[in-house]
């Protein structure tokens, strides 16, 4: 089960449609922009005019073949969707390539990106006027790609890894998706449909924001490491550890994630609250899992902005919004509460405990003009002379044995606090006021 070396090979474009192409539903919506489209199709007719009869390589593609004859796109979708794009306006109806064409797999999230690209592809091909034939023949013919086919899933994405890294690298979600993906292969299709549709509904901005601004930090901070500069080097923790080795932490890990699963199911079942089965000390059991994990956080950060929204309403004039230094601020907040409630859960955000964190994580910004993502890293971590107690919040809640030792910590008044700005009329004069009163610094 591994690479197909007779099917290693370049092919023509002409070549490869007429294989049984499909799309596998584990795969991203199809997102070419606009520009990138265009470029394609202008590269294509440069290619053409410089040389018609020689060859315009496309890359390379990754294809897993099936028992059936089907072959799994892996690798190369975005192009091969232009191209079928492009023989919808170029290919006569009888021809046996528009059938293959038509019969790729598009999910309902690629739609939008189709319509405008269907459109732009359209109007370029009805440009060529008498050229279109010439085109569509230097596209069947001429353009080329290699062919990298596997019969195994699993190869066909470790090609596809390998693939993205030696040229543009990927984000870092999409490198932890297909990992996950590898991890799933005792899994049945149905499961791997499930969890990797609910993936793609999560705008890829916000998985960035997830992991670089929030689960990164913090499963670093309470390690005492720098929680900042999150890239693909860093992924090591997010990979988790795979659920089929037999050593004594894998299998307590595993053996509670199964006993939580059993109980949720019988939860389900009389209408009882479920147990959350992630906590952010504990490492992340690799494939079906992962995405679950994604999915919870994802849910937990909602929560806590609906909580900070219903305690300090963006109207209140309290919590200062503009500026990076104010939303590095306003993400430590986020991050203590979401610690917080990862330990305990969400319904230990009492008045008191938001007032503890929030009094915390603000006396940072009535201390500096600006604040910078190592200002927040190094206050995270205890290290910064602003943070008069020296207190690491993250290690501190990680130590607690129950919610009411949030009570404990104290948030002592800093010296240099910026006059100017939270004397009458100040920037931040809401923002002291408020912070003063939760921690009792005009007693």
């Amino acid at each position: 089960m591994a690479l197909i070396e007779s099917q290693l090979k370049i092919l023509t474009v002409k070549e490869l449609f007429e294989k049984q192409l499909y799309l596998p539903e584990y795969q991203r919506p199809y997102r070419w922009s606009t520009e990138s489209v265009n470029i394609l199709f202008d590269d294509i007719w440069s290619a053409l005019k410089t040389s018609s009869d020689g060859e315009y390589r496309l890359g390379s593609v990754v294809l897993h073949k099936e028992n059936t004859g089907i072959y799994n796109i892996v690798d190369g979708q975005q192009r091969i969707t232009t191209l079928a794009i492009l023989f919808k306006w170029l290919i006569k109806k009888d021809d046996a390539i528009l059938k293959n064409v038509t019969d790729l797999n598009y999910t309902r999230n690629s739609s939008e990106a189709l319509k405008k690209n269907m459109n732009l592809i359209k109007s370029r091909v009805n440009e060529l006027g008498i050229g279109k034939d010439k085109y569509l023949n230097f596209v069947k013919n001429n353009c080329t790609f290699v062919s990298i086919v596997t019969d195994s899933q699993s190869e066909a994405f470790q090609f596809f890894d390998s693939q993205n890294h030696r040229g543009k690298e990927l984000d870092p979600h999409d490198l932890l998706k297909a990992f996950h993906l590898r991890e799933m292969r005792d899994e049945n299709e149905q499961t791997k449909i499930d969890v990797v549709n609910k993936w793609e509904n999560y705008k890829e901005e916000n998985l960035k924001i997830l992991f670089s601004y929030h689960l990164y930090p913090l499963t670093q901070w309470y390690r005492g490491r720098d929680g900042i500069d999150y890239s693909s080097a860093k992924i090591k923790q997010f990979k988790g550890v795979k659920k089929d080795l037999a050593y004594d932490y894998i299998l307590y890990h595993k053996a509670a994630n199964i006993f939580v699963e059993d109980m949720n199911k019988y939860s389900r079942e009389f209408n009882r609250k479920e147990v959350n089965q992630f906590q952010l000390t504990q490492p992340i059991l690799s494939g079906t899992r992962f995405f679950r994990y994604v999915t919870h956080y994802m849910d937990l950060l909602e929560q806590v902005d609906e909580i900070i929204e219903s305690k300090t309403p963006d109207d209140s004039g309290i919590i200062p919004k503009d500026g990076n230094g104010n939303k590095y601020v306003n993400r430590l907040f986020q991050n203590a509460l979401m610690f917080y409630a990862d330990r305990f859960g969400i319904e230990a955000i009492t008045d008191k405990a938001y007032k503890k964190l929030f009094s915390f994580c603000y006396s940072i910004r009535l201390t500096m003009q600006a604040v910078y993502q190592q200002t927040i890293n190094n206050y995270a971590l205890g290290y910064h002379r602003n943070n008069v107690d020296g207190i690491n919040i993250f290690e501190r809640i990680c130590e607690m044995a129950t919610p009411e030792e949030i009570s404990m910590i104290v948030v002592s008044k800093p010296e240099n606090i910026l006059e100017g700005f939270v004397s009458s009329g100040g920037k931040f004069e809401k923002l002291y006021s408020t912070v003063s009163e939760y921690c009792g610094w005009g007693e």
